[in-house]
C-alpha cells in the first residue's frame, strides 16, 4: 500500500504472554512493512488524565485497531466498541497458548460475527499484519427517518428492585418509547443488531449489576462493549453501578454511582434533558440518502417490546387476534418468539383508541413472580392456599383497576361534573390503602411482596424457615381497608366507562415446563380464577370485563393437565405452522419499508427477488430456504434476515446474495445453538452445553449414535430421557416417519403427544433422528445429499 498506515493495539496487562508478545509489535511490524506504524497502549502518559482519554485519542489518530481478546477484558471490550463507533476497522486477535474463553464468548455471543485471528508469538502478527490490504470497517446503518425511539436500554438476565425501578421510572417518569435488549427473550446481542438499535436511539442506559449476581460477567461485559460503542456513535450514554463496587478502570469516571433507589430517579432526571436536547440536534440534521434498496429495507424488530409503535404498520390480524378483540378468548398460548407479546400489544393498543374503554396492561417480571412463590406460595397452609391466592390477585387486579381510572381521568374529571363527584370519592378510598404507589403494577406488586415478607418474615425473630401463614394471617394483611367500599366505588366509576379489558403478560417469565411445581400451576389458576370472579361480579352490575392471559404453551399444558375444570377455558394457540403465513408477514415488512399501500402491492415472490437472489447457484430456492431454518417462529425468521441483510450491507451489495445468506446463516446458526443450550441449560442445571454435544454429528443419526451422544452428557437414564424430550421439544430433533416425511414439533402442531406417538409407530430398529437444518452452520453439519 502507498498510503501510510496506523494501527493502534490494546489488550489486558494481565496476560504476561500477551503483553510479552504485543508490546513487541511496534518494532518488529516497522522492519517488515514501512508503510505501517503500529503503538501500544502502554505507550500512553496517562498522568494527569482521565485514564482513558489518551487510548481514545490514539484510537481516533489510527487507521485501525488491533485488540486481543484471549481473555475478555472489561477495558478492552470497551475500546473495540469505541473503535466500531468511530467507523475503524478492528482485527482480533487470539494466543494459542492460553486456554480458551469459548463458552463465556458464546455467551456473550458479541464477538462471534467479527472474526479473529489466532497466533502464538509476535511474528504470527506481523504476517498477518504484512498480509491486510482493506481497513474497511462496519457499516453503521444510517438513522431511519420516522423510527427513532429515544432510549437503548440493556437489562441484565434477571431484574431486581434496581431494575424494576429503572424500568418503571422509564415508563413513567420519561414517557419515552424505548428499544432494549432483554436476554431473558434473546439469548444474544450481536454487533450489527446492537449498532441497528443505537442508531436509531439517542440516549443509551446501561445499568452494571454487583459480581455477585449469576450472568455480572456477561451482562457487564456486554454494556463495557455497548459503553464503548455509545461513546464512539456519540451518543449519550447512563451508565448505572449499584454501590461502591469497583467498576472497569478505563471508565469510572463515567459512571453514575447510586446506594439508594431514589438515586436512580435523580440521574435519569438528569440524563434524559441531555438526550432530549441530543435527539432535537439530530433531528435538525440532514440525513444522506441511502445508496441501495438493501439499505434501505427496514425489517423492523425480531422483539415486539422494541417495535410496538410500527407493529401495527405490518400485523396480520389472525383470527386469533380478532378472537381475542371479540372477547372469545380467556387465555392466549404460544411458545418463545410465536408473537405473544406483539399480539398483546396490537390488541392493547386497538381497545385503548378507545377513550371510553379501561385497558390494565400488566406486566411483572419473573424476579417478582419468583419472589411472590417463595414468600407467600410456598409458605401457606395447604388446606387453604387456592383461597388465599385468588383474594391476593383479586384485591391486587382491584387496587390497579382504581389506579389506572385515577390516572387516565386525572385532567378529564376536572372538566366533567358527572365524573368529578364519583373520582373524588374512588381517589379518597384508593389512598388509603398502604401499597399503592406512584410506579408501575411491577413496582407495586413488589411492594405488597415485600410487606409481607417484612410483617411474616420477622415473626419469631424471622428464623423459623419452616413457619407457614395462615388464610387468616393473609387475609387480615391484605385487607386493611374496606375492600366492598373499594369494590362499591369501583364499580360505580366505571358505569362511566365502556369497556373493561385486563391483559396479563409475563406471569410465566423465566419459568420451565418440567421445572413448573404445585405452588406454581396453583398461582396461575389462582389468577385465571380472579380474573374470571372479577368479571363475573362486574357482569352482575351491567359492566363489561373481559381478561386474556397470555403464557406459553409448554407451561399451558402442564396446567391444563392438573386442573379439573380445563373444559372452561377458551384458548386462543399462536404457534406458527403455516409457512405462507411467515412470508406473509415478511411481505408486509418489505411492502412498510418501501412506503407502498398493502392494497395493490406486489405479491411475496415478486418483492423477495428485487431484494434477495431467488436461488443459489445448486438451484435451491432462497425463501424457503430461510424458512426451513426458521424453527417456524417469527423471531427466529427476522433474526436470520437481519444477519443475512447486515453482511449485504457491510459489503455492499444492492441485494442479499448467495454468500450473504451462507454467512448470515453461520451467524444465526450458532446464535441459536447457544441460545438453546442456554435455555435448556436452565431447565437442567446438570447440563452444559447441551447441542454442542452433536458437533460434527451426521444430519441424520441413528438409535445407536444418538445413545452415544447422550452418553457424552449424563450417565443417568431418566436424565437422558427427560433431555431427548426437550430436544424434541424445541425442534433440535424430529425423524423419518414410516411414509419417509420428516416430522419436527412443528409439524405437527407442538402437540408432544401426538409426537411421541407417531415417533412410537416406527420401530426403533428403523428409527433415523433428524437434526434441525437451523443448526446446521452451527454444528458444522454436513447436509445429507
Amino acid at each position: 500500500m502507498a498510503t501510510k498506515l496506523t494501527g493502534f493495539v490494546a489488550y489486558p496487562s494481565s496476560l504476561k504472554e500477551v503483553q510479552q508478545s504485543l508490546s513487541m509489535l511496534p518494532e518488529e511490524s516497522a522492519q517488515r512493512r514501512s508503510d505501517l506504524t503500529i503503538e501500544t497502549w502502554e505507550n500512553n502518559d496517562v498522568a494527569g488524565y482521565c485514564l482513558i482519554d489518551p487510548i481514545l485519542e490514539k484510537i481516533n489518530a489510527a487507521d485501525f485497531l488491533i485488540a486481543d481478546i484471549t481473555r475478555l477484558n472489561f477495558n478492552v471490550l470497551y475500546e473495540v466498541g469505541y473503535a466500531i463507533g468511530r467507523s475503524k476497522r478492528v482485527l482480533l486477535l487470539k494466543n494459542k497458548a492460553i486456554t480458551s474463553q469459548s463458552h463465556l464468548e458464546r455467551e456473550l455471543g458479541l464477538l462471534e460475527t467479527l472474526g479473529y485471528k489466532s497466533y502464538e508469538n509476535c511474528s504470527d502478527v506481523t504476517s498477518f499484519l504484512s498480509s491486510i490490504q482493506s481497513i474497511r470497517p462496519l457499516r453503521i446503518p444510517e438513522k431511519k427517518k420516522n423510527h427513532s425511539v429515544p432510549f437503548f436500554v440493556v437489562w441484565p438476565h434477571e431484574r431486581t428492585e434496581a431494575e424494576i425501578r429503572l424500568l418503571s421510572r422509564i415508563k413513567k417518569q420519561l414517557r419515552l418509547p424505548f428499544q432494549q435488549f432483554d436476554p431473558a427473550e434473546d439469548s444474544h446481542l450481536s454487533v450489527s443488531e446492537a449498532l441497528e438499535c443505537m442508531s436509531n436511539a439517542d440516549g443509551i442506559i446501561l445499568p452494571l449489576i454487583s459480581s455477585n449476581r449469576r450472568d455480572a460477567l456477561v451482562h457487564n461485559l456486554r454494556c463495557s462493549f455497548i459503553a464503548g460503542l455509545a461513546d464512539g456513535m456519540g451518543k449519550e450514554t447512563l451508565l448505572l453501578q449499584s454501590g461502591g463496587e469497583p467498576v472497569p478502570l478505563d471508565y469510572k469516571d463515567a459512571v453514575a454511582f447510586y446506594s439508594d433507589l431514589g438515586d436512580i430517579d435523580r440521574h435519569l432526571s438528569e440524563f434524559a434533558p441531555r438526550v432530549w436536547e441530543r435527539s432535537l440536534q439530530v433531528a435538525q440534521a440532514e440525513f444522506p440518502e441511502l445508496k441501495t434498496p438493501i439499505q434501505e429495507l427496514n425489517l423492523g424488530q425480531s422483539a415486539a417490546e422494541n417495535e410496538h409503535d410500527q407493529l401495527a404498520n405490518y400485523y396480520i390480524q389472525t383470527e386469533q387476534y380478532q378472537a381475542v378483540l371479540r372477547g372469545e378468548v380467556q387465555i392466549v398460548s404460544g411458545r418463545k418468539g410465536s408473537g405473544k407479546t406483539a399480539l398483546f400489544y396490537q390488541v392493547r393498543n386497538k381497545i385503548r383508541a378507545n377513550k371510553k374503554n379501561v385497558v390494565l396492561d400488566l406486566n411483572p417480571e419473573g424476579f417478582q413472580m419468583r419472589k411472590l412463590k417463595s414468600v407467600v406460595l410456598e409458605r401457606l397452609e395447604v388446606g387453604t392456599r387456592e383461597h388465599t391466592i385468588t383474594a391476593f390477585w383479586e384485591y391486587l387486579i382491584f387496587l390497579e383497576i382504581c389506579y389506572k381510572l385515577l390516572e387516565k381521568d386525572k385532567k378529564v374529571h376536572l372538566h366533567n361534573h358527572i365524573l368529578r363527584p364519583k373520582y373524588i370519592e374512588l381517589q379518597q378510598v384508593y389512598r388509603n390503602d398502604s401499597f399503592i404507589a406512584e410506579g408501575d403494577f411491577a413496582e407495586r406488586l413488589l411492594l405488597l411482596i415485600q410487606a409481607i415478607e417484612d410483617k411474616f418474615g420477622r415473626t419469631k425473630g424471622g428464623t423459623d424457615v419452616g413457619q407457614f401463614l395462615t388464610r387468616e394471617q393473609i387475609t387480615a394483611f391484605l385487607y386493611q381497608h374496606d375492600l366492598e367500599e373499594l369494590r362499591k366505588r369501583t364499580t360505580e366509576y366505571l358505569t362511566e366507562k365502556q369497556e373493561l379489558w385486563i391483559l396479563f403478560d409475563n406471569i410465566d417469565k423465566g419459568w420451565s415446563a418440567q421445572g413448573v411445581d404445585n405452588s406454581d400451576l396453583l398461582n396461575i389458576r389462582c389468577l385465571i380464577e380472579a380474573l374470571r370472579k372479577l368479571s363475573r361480579d362486574f357482569r352482575r352490575a351491567n359492566i363489561t370485563c373481559r381478561s386474556v392471559v397470555f403464557i406459553r404453551n409448554d407451561v399451558f399444558e402442564v396446567v391444563v393437565n392438573s386442573t379439573p375444570d380445563r373444559g372452561k377455558w377458551s384458548l386462543a394457540c399462536l404457534d406458527w405452522t403455516d409457512p405462507a403465513l411467515l412470508k406473509e408477514m415478511l411481505r408486509r415488512r418489505f411492502i412498510y419499508s418501501r412506503g407502498l399501500k398493502l392494497e395493490g402491492a406486489p405479491d411475496f415472490e415478486t418483492l423477495w427477488a428485487s431484494l434477495a437472489c431467488t436461488h443459489f447457484d445448486d438451484g435451491t430456492e432462497t425463501s424457503n430456504y430461510v424458512l426451513a431454518r426458521s424453527l417456524m417462529r417469527p423471531r427466529q425468521l427476522l433474526d436470520f434476515l437481519h444477519h443475512c441483510k447486515g453482511h449485504a450491507v457491510n459489503l455492499g451489495h444492492s441485494r442479499i446474495e448467495e454468500e450473504d445468506f451462507r454467512e448470515g446463516e453461520r451467524t444465526y446458526s450458532t446464535e441459536l445453538l447457544t441460545g438453546i443450550s442456554l435455555e435448556i441449560q436452565d431447565l437442567m442445571p446438570s447440563i452444559t452445553g447441551a447441542l454442542f454435544a452433536f458437533m460434527e454429528a451426521s444430519a441424520d443419526i441413528g438409535p445407536p449414535e444418538l445413545a452415544t451422544r447422550l452418553d457424552r452428557l449424563s450417565s443417568d437414564a431418566t436424565e437422558k430421557r427427560k433431555l431427548l424430550d426437550f430436544l424434541f421439544w424445541f425442534g433440535f430433533l424430529g425423524f423419518m416417519r414410516n411414509d419417509l416425511t420428516e416430522c419436527f414439533i412443528y409439524s405437527v402442531g407442538y402437540d408432544m403427544k401426538k409426537f411421541m406417538a407417531l415417533l412410537d409407530n416406527v420401530e426403533e430398529s428403523n428409527r433415523m433422528y433428524l437434526i434441525n437444518p437451523a443448526f446446521y452452520k452451527g454444528l458444522e453439519i454436513n447436509a445429507v445429499k
